[in-house]
């Protein structure tokens, strides 16, 4: 159990020791973001000398006024914007240039989501969208003075036009999905999941089929692979399934998906925060178990050339399709698409696909109605609760 401290170290170490100078000295408190001149604060970057004149950007964003969000996430752009020309102007080669501006941005976008925390919670600045934009805005100036230093001054580019709240949330999605792809491609302990609610968090160990969960404090290594940035976050319910006194933590995970097929597993593991082991044993299912839970209950017919699906009282009438022959074979096809979703109300729903391989469809199944349940746990295995199949859409 001791090796397992050892990822949420690499984390922090990473997120602080990738700049010049981070260690070397202590990171001073932001000064609050303003929409006129700045009060100068001291760059995580030491440059020589601080700006002698208002920054030109500072007096682009005073001419309207913004909200702490809107500036957030102006600064945010231009740090990225700044932080690509840094390692095009810095970095030896393509390769290096990559890496350096990807492992440097990231460590930094961690450590200021970190330190925002705690300005916010020392009531260093009143709220977390201040407290990044101020450090953001002192990053970006630091590369801006380490490229002047460097021979390759780079001019701000303030936008002539401020963007409107949509092109404001579109920003937001893309350099999500940038940043959790390049942590998962980059990073040997990428946090992929953390759900604060239930004191869980989720890490990948990159390179490997695992993942270590920390629960409060505990850790285990769970067998969950995270198969890339394409596919669902993780998501995570901790309470007392079974009602035996004793928490079970529920993990969801994307398993890999393709032209008609998508994987799913859900994993089970009771935890017991007093117990010694805390946690009991862990359980999986997949799209083949889910599927063993239907197949007793279905059946599948064809007649006059169309197919019948009945399961749980329910019945799916499926015609023959347009310009097509008339269905004359038709076997379940269950293993294909399961979708697992915890929902707000702390309750685990499945969709599974109903598939048939017909004699229009040997090679792939033709998906003709969806069968839906909650998914219920007695402290062994898990049960359908309310299972019901309906017409595909």
């Amino acid at each position: 159990m001791k090796k397992l401290m050892i990822p949420a170290l690499l984390i922090l170490t990473l997120a602080l020791g990738l700049f010049s100078g981070r260690l070397t000295a202590p990171v001073p408190e932001p000064a609050p973001i303003q929409t006129t001149v700045p009060s100068t604060t001291t760059p995580l970057i030491q440059a020589t000398e601080a700006p002698a004149e208002p920054l030109p950007i500072d007096a682009h964003f005073a001419k309207s006024p913004l909200d702490a969000r809107t500036l957030r996430i102006l600064w945010e752009y231009e740090l990225r914007e700044v932080s690509e020309r840094y390692r095009r102007f810095t970095a030896p080669d393509d390769i290096a240039r990559d890496l350096d501006r990807d492992l440097r941005l990231l460590a930094f976008l961690s450590f200021a989501a970190t330190r925002a925390e705690v300005d916010v919670r020392h009531s260093v600045q009143p709220d977390l969208d201040t407290a990044l934009a101020a450090l953001y805005r002192t990053e970006a100036i630091a590369l801006h003075e380490a490229l002047a230093q460097a021979g390759h001054p780079v001019n701000y580019r303030p936008l002539t036009q401020l963007p409107d709240s949509d092109m404001l949330a579109k920003w937001a999605v893309d350099w999500a999905y940038s940043d959790r792809y390049n942590s998962l491609m980059l990073l040997d302990f990428p946090l992929v999941g953390a759900w604060p609610k239930h004191e869980l968090r989720l890490w990948y160990l990159t390179g490997t089929e695992h993942s270590v969960l920390d629960v409060n404090g505990n850790r285990i290594v769970l067998p969950l692979d995270h198969p890339g940035p394409l596919y669902p976050d993780p998501q995570a319910l901790r309470a007392d399934l079974n009602n035996d006194g004793i928490e079970e933590i529920a993990i969801v995970s994307s398993l890999g998906h393709g032209t008609g097929a998508a994987d799913a597993a859900l994993h089970i593991i009771e935890y017991d925060p007093e117990g010694r082991p805390r946690f009991g044993t862990l359980h999986i299912f997949r799209n083949e178990d889910f599927a063993a839970m239907v197949a007793p209950h279905l059946a599948m017919t064809v007649e006059d050339g169309d197919i019948l699906v009945t399961a749980f009282g329910d019945t799916v009438r499926v015609p023959a399709f347009e310009d097509a022959e008339p269905f004359t074979e038709a076997e379940p096809e269950l293993e294909w698409w399961v979708s697992i979703d915890i929902t707000e109300e702390g309750r685990i729903g499945l969709l599974l696909g109903i598939g048939a391989s017909t004699n229009l469809s040997y090679a792939e199944p033709i998906f003709i109605a969806n069968l839906t349940a909650e998914l219920g746990w007695n402290g062994e295995t898990i049960y359908l609760i309310n299972p019901t199949l309906t017409e595909t859409p």
